[in-house]
């Protein structure tokens, strides 16, 4: 039956993440994080209300959204999965809301606090330890209070320290699936960026082939601009001569700029050889001689 539960909790955990893949392979749909928020905090109060009651605890991956949605989409999205959570705890078992309410607000605060440092890991494999850590948080924190009434009543029982045991095994499976959604999480943020980047360079392929075609224009009329000026300035003396002049040598100038940005947009060739010129000189000259006679 824990089995059953636990696999159920896992593939509810990875819904969430499906959904952000189709978010962003659809373009024109924005994850907001108040909607992952939503969308985690709709996760954890399904793995809620199909968790396996014993001993009187909720043994079910409720927090591993609830890390997922503080570390990767902000406090916001937090703090509306936490209230879903805290929500559905009230009207699934009010009674035991006096010791799991702060169990519930220690396990969102320790993700709070470390989101700052978090956003400034730049390696994935830092950023799911930095998940797997908090997952180790959230059992640190069941594990505190679970003593915290035992010496309220005095001792640990057998069953107690049994307990203890159980949440230690629980803490195990808890820590290997926050590790597994997060590297998904992971892989889909690094596919997101690399359609943004490949995006982006298409947009720059596309500006430079219009950039070099607009050159191209330009050069033409300034072609025939500078042909017509210097047949007027064989025509003129003294100081209309050097305004023609000056003129010229700016049309020069705008040719030089035109055909140098021409030459960096065209395809650079990487591989140089060497080349036997006299050869082709040779069969040159071979080709051109019946002509010539």
């Amino acid at each position: 039956m824990l089995v059953d539960k636990l696999l159920v909790n896992i593939f509810l955990v990875f819904v969430p993440l499906l959904v952000y893949s189709a978010l962003s392979d659809h373009r024109h749909r924005k994850h907001t994080p108040l909607l992952m928020g939503g969308v985690l905090g709709v996760s954890s109060v399904l793995c809620l209300m199909f968790s396996y009651i014993w001993y009187g605890l909720y043994w079910d991956l409720r927090y591993v959204p609830l890390i997922l949605s503080v570390l990767y989409f902000g406090p916001k999205a937090g703090l509306l999965n936490i209230t879903l959570i805290v929500m559905a705890r009230m009207y699934i078992d009010p009674e035991s809301m006096v010791v799991s309410f702060p169990s519930m607000m220690l396990c969102y605060l320790g993700p709070l606090l470390v989101r700052k440092k978090f956003m400034q890991l730049n390696s994935m494999l830092l950023r799911v330890g930095m998940n797997m850590l908090m997952s180790i948080w959230t059992n640190i924190a069941m594990l505190i209070f679970l003593l915290i009434h035992s010496w309220a009543n005095g001792r640990l029982d057998k069953d107690e320290v049994e307990l203890i045991r159980a949440i230690l095994w629980f803490g195990v499976i808890q820590f290997l699936s926050i590790g597994a959604s997060s590297f998904w999480m992971e892989f889909s943020l690094e596919r997101e960026e690399m359609r943004r980047k490949i995006k982006y360079a298409e947009h720059l392929n596309t500006l430079g082939e219009l950039a070099a075609s607009m050159a191209h224009e330009v050069r033409n009329p300034l072609t025939v601009v500078k042909g017509f000026l210097q047949m007027v300035q064989s025509g003129l003396e003294g100081k209309n001569r050097r305004y023609i002049a000056l003129a010229l040598a700016e049309v020069d100038r705008a040719e030089r700029i035109i055909s140098d940005y021409l030459n960096l947009s065209r395809p650079q060739i990487g591989n140089t050889e060497l080349m036997d010129l006299s050869g082709m000189v040779q069969q040159i000259v071979l080709l051109l001689k019946p002509m010539a006679t």
